[in-house]
């Protein structure tokens, strides 16, 4: 089978990698001499991470640590969202799409100062798919032969994992899978030191964690912050680069806008309702806004009425709401309309899709035709949300908007783990519903939320089924054709948009205020919990 398909890095993904990929080579002159040089950079959290092991690492405040400390074989560019090289410098594919041979880079080391080699490839990636440790996303990797066998207890090692030299790693996948790549630049694919996991044991070393990326774990003071250092080895881009990182756990928002302004935070992650249009006005030149990689919708139970088979009604709920006044007055003109469920600007996303723009007179119309003239005969209706105070406004203004063509909805709040487990269990036949991207790519949003066998826990919280929608995104995942795959995601988009089992509402911008001396920054699509410290550095 002939690998000529060479994927070399872009001159940018190589800039990075001089600024934040490194060797964590210790020598005694550059570890004697890098506390005295330190420039801090002081970043808030919302909460103490549960672990900080890259296998259970899968909220987005363990991986804003995580994405520091440990290096996966790749990375996305943090301003094209493509994969770029990380602890491989480059690597072939074959042209059936089925195998990938990664080289990885020249001396690169983890943290204690040892060599990388492919066999730490290999034991970092059965260690996610192995069963009895019980990592939070073995399907990262599971397009791998003989994943499923390996997990299952069949085999002792996964078939498609193969380790020619210490310095290739080769993997081959049972069928082709195009998000493969995207996949493997997640926090879980990272590459951990067997040693020190077998030294800690495996509870402790996400306590103590011993990584490859460009900053190295130095303390934990839990609920209250934690300290990374630069990796000796890791420059940086020049002269005042971040060479200490303070993760300051503060809980609440307003309090952590206080510190911000009093000069305790450098980045603070978000801001309080209401304040985005005061930062325009007095902090212009540290607010930073950003488009996402998420949406937000209200999902219909497609497997009880009264939306049960009746695609009317349901298109009559979409024409009520006005999403515009939602992103305005609601969101302070950060967000941005839904029409469909990719995020805009992913290939995939449909920039044709009508959606639902506000028109009650339509959605009179429509309530009609579904047998509901002025909402008699339609009982009442119960939205169910999670107890959170945006998501209250936002179907408070939903409510309002229904009442104007008749429809009756009561509001149910339910804390966090209740709300969820109403939802999956499909209790709920209207509630508030959110997707934030693991990655990318449009087959995480179409596949993930409207593929049939993802019923339930798996994404598919409204039980959307289409044969002929399942077939298409079947199709599309196997595709090296990406101008195919964008178009067959582009006619998925225009099917679930006609058949409604959202109210599309929209998709959030970001926001973040940064400290007007630093300078490098780039704000990455994922978020913030992305955000390329080894970039950043001191400024006038």
């Amino acid at each position: 089978m002939s690998l000529n398909l060479r994927r070399r890095l872009s001159l940018f993904a190589l800039l990075c990698l001089a600024a934040g990929a490194c060797s964590s080579r210790v020598s005694p002159e550059t570890a004697q001499n890098l506390p005295d040089s330190l420039t801090v950079f002081r970043f808030r959290i919302s909460g103490d991470p549960p672990s900080l092991d890259p296998i259970h690492s899968v909220d987005l405040v363990s991986q804003t640590v995580v994405n520091n400390i440990f290096e996966p074989l790749l990375r996305l560019d943090p301003l094209t969202g493509r994969p770029a090289g990380a602890l491989a410098d480059s690597w072939e594919i074959a042209q059936d799409g089925l195998v990938f041979r990664f080289f990885l880079r020249r001396e690169a080391r983890f943290h204690n100062g040892r060599l990388i080699t492919s066999s730490d490839v290999r034991y970092s990636f059965e260690r996610l798919l192995a069963p009895g440790l019980a990592g939070e996303r073995p399907w990262i990797l599971m397009p791998l032969a003989g994943a499923r066998a390996f997990r299952a207890g069949q085999a002792e090692h996964v078939a498609g994992i193969e380790t020619p030299s210490d310095s290739v790693v080769v993997l081959r996948l049972e069928r082709p899978f195009a998000p493969f790549l995207v996949q493997l630049s997640m926090a879980g694919a990272s590459i951990c030191p067997r040693e020190e996991i077998e030294k800690a044991g495996e509870a402790e070393f996400g306590q103590h964690p011993v990584g490859s990326g460009p900053f190295r774990f130095l303390r934990w003071q839990h609920d209250n912050r934690i300290v990374l250092e630069r990796a000796p080895g890791c420059p940086g881009p020049g002269p005042g680069a971040v060479g200490r990182v303070e993760f300051l756990v503060v809980p609440n928002i307003s309090v952590a806008l206080e510190k911000y302004r009093a000069g305790e935070l450098d980045l603070l992650d978000q801001l309080p309702p209401g304040q985005v249009a005061l930062a325009r006005k007095r902090m212009a030149g540290e607010l930073h806004i950003w488009p996402g990689l998420s949406v937000r919708y209200l999902g219909f139970n497609l497997t009880r009425p009264p939306f049960q088979g009746n695609r009317g009604l349901r298109q009559a709920f979409n024409y009520a709401v006005n999403k515009e006044a939602i992103t305005e007055v609601l969101g302070e003109g950060v967000d941005v309309v839904s029409r469909g469920a990719v995020p805009p600007g992913l290939p995939g996303c449909n920039p044709g899709l009508a959606g639902y723009p506000y028109d009650p007179e339509a959605a009179r119309r429509r309530l009609d035709e579904a047998g509901y003239p002025e909402g008699r005969g339609l009982p009442e209706i119960t939205l169910l949300y999670n107890n959170d105070a945006a998501d209250r406004r936002v179907c408070e203004f939903v409510q309002a908007c229904l009442a104007e063509i008749g429809v009756r909805v009561r509001l149910k709040s339910l804390e966090w783990a209740a709300f969820l487990a109403a939802v999956r269990a499909g209790e709920a036949e209207l509630f508030r519903g959110s997707w934030v991207g693991d990655y990318p790519d449009a087959h995480n949003f179409l596949y993930t939320l409207f593929h049939s066998s993802n019923w339930g826990d798996a994404g598919n919280y409204t039980r959307f089924a289409d044969p002929a929608v399942d077939s298409l995104l079947d199709r599309a995942a196997g595709l090296v054709d990406e101008v195919e795959r964008e178009r067959i995601y582009q006619q998925v988009e225009v099917t679930v948009s006609r058949e409604a089992p959202w109210i599309f509402l929209f998709h959030p911008g970001q926001v973040a205020l940064l400290k007007e001396r630093w300078r490098g920054a780039v704000f990455p699509a994922e978020g913030i919990w992305a955000f390329p410290l080894s970039l950043v550095y001191a400024g006038n």
